[in-house]
């Protein structure tokens, strides 16, 4: 289903938005350590043998592509950075500040330039300290204004003891990459894996089943594909979840995916126990902004003339939308000098008829045809049915279940009745999709002294 994701007024207006900073910290290691005490006590993963290394990522909304990354080197490369600072919280312990290129005997150290990251080269929780919280703090000037901002993100760890026959199940993403930016990620898709632990152990040969789910806010669990049989498996590598560019486009705010792990192994102490743990993916998009303009001004004289409106959509001060025969779809809707929604006159998008009678108050027609590619009637447009028996006009907006077909479900019931044929027009101008060229014209038909026009772009 098309989601709006962006909306505008035809008016002229300066965006000269306030300087926001947003960020997170990518982990080469997972949130969750195990630690056995059998054994002499082992750690898994070891941050001594692997250091977990944790890279700060911060960026500047509405930057522009020179510097999305203000830390990264291939971004920003730390201009404009000062009082780079690691604050390491152990616990109930006191905070231990590591500032660019300091290291501290009980955490690792901090490089000297950016983008700044720290190396835990020790297995600094335990038993007495399981929770470690990590906290990046800087300062930037924005060149432009010279204003100084100050930055900070926090990720935290925690210790998961285990012994005897006890069973832990861990979620990661591959890369360490949690966070979805303007639909994009770091690397092609996201890899969401999960291994298990016996006493601490690592076991690479598990036998049971395997189950992906994911929740968006306010949702329910819905299975993410089948279940994956394991039979002496990796469950590293053979129950691997995949998240393609066509998912985390579809991620919207956050997501919180599931594994849900049925032991059936040989050393399980009851088979058929359920094990389950969730990692939660963020989106981070900036918002979308609309401009445009309109050939020979936005005044009519004597309702004669025409205007074309020329439209561009940016993303992070870059614009998108760019590649001709594929972009999003531009829906205007029409109100007069009071305010109320009314259509344009000089030319419609869709004409149609509807194929039945309808009765007032009905909740959905049958119409002739539904139109193709932007002119096509889409979820939330609106429809003027033109008189009929009750010699009434009237505007009806399309429902928003609405995916395609010549039955039309609509937001409300209808107020008049209307005969069989009677005629259907599109109430909005709309542009995109397969056009050369994102232009709609408005002539003075349209116009009635004084009339805005209220724009979305689709996708």
């Amino acid at each position: 289903m098309m989601s709006v994701l962006a909306t505008g007024q035809i008016t002229f207006i300066d965006y000269n938005d306030a300087l926001s900073l947003t960020g997170f910290i990518n982990s080469t290691h997972p949130k969750t350590q195990v630690y056995s005490k059998d054994g002499g006590g082992t750690y898994s993963a070891n941050w001594v043998s692997s250091n977990n290394l944790l890279t700060p990522n911060l960026f500047k909304q509405a930057a522009g592509a020179a510097g999305i990354d203000l830390v990264s080197p291939t971004g920003g490369n730390g201009v404009g950075i000062t009082n780079a600072k690691w604050t390491l919280k152990l616990f109930t312990d006191s905070p231990v500040v590591i500032a660019a290129g300091g290291s501290n005997a009980s955490f690792g150290s901090v490089s000297s330039s950016a983008p700044y990251t720290l190396t835990l080269n020790k297995n600094c929780m335990s038993e007495a300290k399981p929770s470690l919280e990590c906290t990046f703090s800087c300062t930037y000037t924005d060149p432009s204004t010279a204003l100084s901002i100050d930055f900070r993100t926090s990720v935290s760890f925690s210790l998961m003891k285990s012994g005897g026959k006890a069973v832990f199940v861990q979620v990661y993403e591959d890369h360490g990459m949690y966070v979805i930016r303007n639909g994009a990620v770091a690397s092609s898709s996201l890899l969401l894996k999960f291994a298990v632990y016996r006493n601490g152990v690592k076991d690479t040969a598990v036998t049971g089943s395997a189950q992906w789910k994911y929740r968006d806010p306010g949702g329910s669990w819905v299975n993410d594909g089948s279940a994956v049989s394991l039979s002496g498996s990796n469950p590293e590598t053979a129950a691997t979840k995949t998240i393609g560019a066509a998912t985390v486009d579809a991620i919207t705010g956050s997501r919180t995916y599931r594994i849900e792990f049925t032991d059936n192994d040989s050393e399980a102490d009851v088979t058929g126990t359920v094990y389950a743990t969730d990692v939660t993916i963020l989106d981070l998009t900036d918002p979308y902004q609309l401009e445009y303009t309109v050939d020979g001004g936005t005044i009519f004289k004597n309702g004669e003339g025409t205007k074309t409106i020329h439209f561009r959509l940016f993303q992070n001060g870059v614009e998108v939308d760019l590649v001709s025969g594929s972009y999003k779809l531009y829906r205007l809707t029409l109100h007069d000098q009071n305010g109320n929604l009314t259509y344009f006159k000089s030319a419609f998008d869709l004409s149609t008829s509807i194929s039945g009678a309808v009765a007032a108050g009905a909740t959905s027609l049958v119409v002739a045809s539904a139109g193709t590619g932007a002119k096509a009637i889409k979820a939330g447009d609106r429809l003027v049915i033109q008189p009929g028996v009750s010699g009434k006009e009237e505007i009806v907006q399309v429902a928003a279940s609405y995916a395609s077909g010549t039955t039309i479900p609509l937001a409300a019931g209808m107020q008049y009745a209307h005969s069989a044929s009677a005629p259907i027009k599109s109430a909005n101008k709309k542009c995109g999709l397969t056009d050369t060229a994102k232009v709609v014209t408005i002539t003075g038909d349209d116009i009635f002294n004084l009339g805005s026009v209220d724009v979305e772009v689709i996708g």
